[in-house]
């Protein structure tokens, strides 16, 4: 299977949670240089084996999900972020401070205030609404599920119960991310 989603969406919290399940094995991405190490192909019972595509991915090598979409099981994990705003305000936190997830016992660290330009916030929406479109035009909806991170932060059991359901897979205990959310400041 594979991940499709934009940049600060919640896709290493969303690999982490899924790879807690013992009949999936889920990787990072294959067009990183620096998430190649450590990539498990499968393991003894595993049922399902992904990794994510973020659209910059897509737009660069548009026949990399050319190659993907012609293999006929392959199944489709979209993970939107319904709130641009703080995809927005998360990449330019991450441009500034470089530190791209945050994990529990880190500590804190303080954040930069953000400002977002009126004209990166359109181009933001944008490129949002384009690959989403794509997304739903392109795949196979019989084998595509969607999730939204903020779904997923909010009833992250219920997010999850539709991910085992849609791979078939039976549920799980309630998981437990070790990943913490970088900005807990409402956007003003």
């Amino acid at each position: 299977f594979v991940i499709l989603t934009m940049l600060r969406s919640g896709s290493y919290y969303l690999v982490d949670l899924l790879n807690q399940h013992p009949d999936i094995v889920c990787n990072g991405e294959p067009l990183s240089t620096n998430e190649l190490t450590g990539w498990r192909l499968s393991q003894p019972q595993t049922a399902f084996v992904g990794f994510k595509l973020m659209d910059r991915h897509i737009a660069e090598q548009p026949v990399f999900l050319d190659m993907v979409r012609a293999c006929p099981e392959m199944h489709y994990v979209v993970l939107e972020r319904n709130n641009q705003f703080e995809t927005l305000r998360s990449l330019n936190q991450v441009w500034i401070t470089n530190q791209w997830s945050d994990w529990e016992g880190e500590g804190e660290q303080l954040l930069p205030v953000i400002y977002l330009d009126p004209q990166q916030c359109r181009d933001q929406f944008a490129q949002a609404e384009q690959f989403y479109r794509a997304c739903r035009e392109g795949l196979p909806s019989e084998r595509t599920l969607w999730l939204s991170y903020e779904d997923l932060c909010d009833d992250q059991d219920a997010a999850l119960e539709s991910a085992w359901r849609f791979f078939g897979l039976p549920s799980t205990a309630p998981l437990v991310s070790s990943f913490r959310r970088q900005e807990s400041r409402p956007l003003a």
